[in-house]
């Protein structure tokens, strides 16, 4: 009888351990997350400062933010039972670049997910069509950028526009 007491308590305080650990993660926000994990990782992929937090919908989340090297990255978190979780993060990219308009940085991830993005150098671009889908522009503290979440299995043409007026093309 003692020794059945012993190795139920064992269990439960196994058990509670286990809860604890797994569960440690479920208040957290997608930006501690992203602090969290990338922590001990080099300076393009540590999170410096936040610059958008874009909720797609209930369960996915865009974290766009500045690095540690002063880039811009940016990771999609989904959230499951157990908190939020990093599915997908980018390079960094220039906050800045005189010589070209703009440009697209695509990933895949998931079984058929992707994100397109970048950051509009030319202020003037007013619209970017990417394989025939219209991609959502958003400006913070003067950098305009833009992103589009589909399922491509590699990069589309993009198209970039002032107005009606086609000023770029990267196919």
């Amino acid at each position: 009888m003692k020794k059945t007491s012993i190795i139920a308590g064992v269990v439960i305080c196994i058990v509670v351990i286990c809860a604890i650990y797994f569960m440690k993660d479920i208040k957290k926000t997608p930006v501690d997350i992203l602090r969290s994990n990338f922590a001990d990782e080099p300076a393009p992929f540590r999170l410096s400062t936040v610059i958008e937090q874009i909720d797609i919908d209930n369960k996915t989340t865009l974290v766009f933010y500045y690095t540690d090297n002063g880039g811009i990255a940016n990771a999609i978190l989904e959230k499951g039972l157990l908190g939020y979780k990093v599915v997908n993060y980018s390079g960094e990219v220039a906050p800045l670049n005189e010589r070209i308009p703009t440009s697209l940085f695509f990933s895949s991830y998931g079984e058929s997910k992707s994100i397109i993005w970048y950051v509009l150098y030319d202020q003037n671009i007013t619209r970017v069509m990417v394989g025939g889908n219209e991609a959502s522009i958003f400006t913070v503290d003067n950098i305009k950028m833009y992103y589009l979440l589909n399922d491509y299995a590699e990069p589309p043409p993009a198209e970039y526009y002032n107005g009606d007026e086609l000023v770029w093309v990267i196919e």
